[in-house]
């Protein structure tokens, strides 16, 4: 009866461990997924200004549609600056959901782990004569989980550094379009007063 009673509580629990892992890597992929669609959207903004440029570029002669054009280009500019704002936001928002849910199921699993091991140690010495070996090898199987769980937690690690590295990247980026952005407004300048000059 003891016996039948340890393999029941250990299935349950390796059920309960499976579904923790199974809503990790869920959750994971859910952010995979909002993060790809941000990446998207930024490279569609960037691609329609790259596309303006090169048409005022090449009818830079017509000076109405230069100027409408240059205001659609600080229009795209000021909308990729928002784009990547809200999605340095909501990389945060992102990031600080996945490391809550991180604790949450890494202080559950360590619950069930922690009431795994009371409950095996405590029937281990009320059956200890009968039933060594078979509680030996469940402690060992518990251990391997327990392990795998710390890797996760390794690999989890290794993914809050890549989403901070990215911040930085994204803030690189902005500082960047910024920067653009003086530099153009200095040379827009410059070719008005040419343009006034030769009127």
């Amino acid at each position: 009866m003891r016996q039948n009673s340890i393999i029941t509580l250990t299935d349950h629990n390796k059920e309960e461990i499976e579904k923790l892992k199974i809503q990790k890597e869920k959750t994971i992929k859910d952010y995979e997924e909002k993060k790809l669609s941000l990446q998207n959207n930024l490279i569609q903004k960037q691609n329609m200004l790259n596309k303006v440029k090169a048409e005022i570029e090449e009818m830079s002669e017509y000076k109405e549609l230069k100027q409408k054009q240059l205001e659609e280009i600080e229009q795209l500019e000021h909308e990729i600056i928002e784009a990547r704002r809200e999605q340095t936001k909501i990389i945060s928002e992102l990031r600080a959901e996945f490391i809550k849910e991180k604790t949450e199921h890494k202080k559950e699993a360590d619950n069930r782990i922690a009431a795994i091991v009371k409950i095996a140690n405590r029937e281990a010495r009320e059956c200890l004569s009968e039933n060594t070996f078979k509680i030996k090898m469940e402690n060992q199987q518990l251990r391997r989980e327990l392990f795998e769980l710390i890797e996760q937690t390794k690999i989890i690690n290794a993914q809050k550094e890549k989403l901070e590295k990215q911040k930085l990247e994204l803030m690189s980026e902005i500082k960047y379009a910024e920067d653009l952005k003086k530099v153009r407004s200095t040379h827009q300048q410059r070719v008005m007063e040419k343009l006034n000059s030769l009127n």
